[in-house]
């Protein structure tokens, strides 16, 4: 394998979704992947939350979980990918509250060179909050 200092960047999140069916509600996730040209040729690790904003009254906790990331493994192909997920989970779990949802993503990479839960992703990034009516 290369060795490789992580210098990759996650830049302009975003998250969409909508209904998919009664039960269903989708969320489509994308985001451009940069990476140095020391990079390209090498596999990372994408992980992609979702979560729910929390931060203001009446709820003022912490953000909910709303999802365990699914690891997909991609290679750096360019310094610059467009990628794109899309998420289905239940409505009961994307409505956490009365009223409309702000969802969030946050997006993580980690290279094949840094799998070390402790050291923390290569980058990372997370979308603006979306107004959600699940």
């Amino acid at each position: 394998m290369k060795e490789v200092a992580a210098m990759c960047l996650v830049t302009d999140p975003r998250i969409d979704g909508g209904p998919i069916d009664d039960d269903n509600y989708g969320f489509t996730v994308t985001y451009t992947a940069q990476f140095d040209p020391g990079e390209i040729g090498i596999q990372f690790h994408e992980y992609i939350f979702l979560r729910e904003n929390d931060q203001g009254a009446p709820f003022g906790g912490g953000n909910d979980n709303l999802t365990s990331p699914e690891e997909k493994i991609f290679t750096a192909t360019s310094q610059s990918m467009n990628r794109q997920r899309d998420i289905a989970i239940p409505r009961d779990v994307a409505d956490t509250e009365s009223g409309h949802e702000e969802i969030y993503a946050e997006i993580s990479l980690r290279s094949e060179m840094n799998l070390d839960p402790a050291v923390g992703p290569d980058c990372r990034n997370h979308s603006s909050a979306g107004d959600f009516n699940p």
